[in-house]
């Protein structure tokens, strides 16, 4: 059973990059073709970027990939599986394949969104740590919840929104994984507290998140 569970494992973990390298693949010619007939703009998952931003994305993206790809292989030497905590066991279970993405700058994740709605992964997408609350006291129907730490509410930069929408949430009972996706700064300043308030990881890397998702997703 144990050899059934590592090969099982693997092949998540592969699949999650292969998602993402196609996502990239199918992006870059788009990329050149705009580029070449000098286009301002381009749609990612119904938000327009300027070139320069889809470009520089782009690139953050190929530089996850490669990042993680290099991580991937040094922990499969140490023998350590990368994973976030774990996930309460009442909250196991089949989810719809859909979650709720708290971010006031949804450009900033128009790739992210792409890669998962790709993988057949809807993303409820609101602004505010108001709106999620209000809105997950009446629909629950959700496989995980993201968000990014740092938002723009009530007129003030709150630098640990993440952390409070968690608070409000756990303070609900709501046990759903909540995942943070945040800058490298934020990701090594706010770890451990993200696990203390009962979060199931924080991580600056797209393809961790999206692989944290999926997992979640499959239950």
């Amino acid at each position: 059973m144990d050899g059934v569970a590592k090969i099982i494992e693997a092949l998540t973990k592969l699949g999650v990059l292969i998602v993402a390298t196609a996502f990239l693949w199918r992006l870059f010619p788009s990329l050149l073709a705009l580029i070449a007939s000098r286009a301002f703009s381009v749609k990612v998952a119904g938000m327009e970027l300027t070139v320069q931003e889809a470009t520089q994305k782009l690139q953050r993206s190929v530089e996850d990939l490669q990042s993680e790809v290099i991580r991937s292989r040094i922990q499969d030497d140490r023998g350590v599986k990368p994973s976030p905590p774990p996930v309460a066991a009442s909250a196991v279970k089949r989810r719809p394949r859909r979650i709720l993405w708290v971010d006031d700058v949804p450009a900033n994740i128009a790739m992210e969104i792409s890669q998962l709605n790709s993988n057949s992964i809807d993303v409820v997408l609101v602004k505010s740590t108001e709106e999620a609350v209000k809105l997950l006291a009446y629909d629950q129907n959700f496989a995980a919840i993201v968000s990014d730490m740092v938002r723009k509410e009530n007129g003030s930069n709150n630098k640990i929104a993440g952390i409070v929408l968690l608070r409000s949430i756990r303070k609900t009972g709501l046990s759903l994984p909540f995942y943070v996706f945040s800058s490298g700064k934020s990701e090594a300043e706010f770890e451990q507290t993200v696990t203390a308030e009962g979060g199931n990881g924080i991580t600056s890397s797209s393809l961790r998140l999206l692989e944290w998702v999926t997992e979640a997703v499959a239950g």
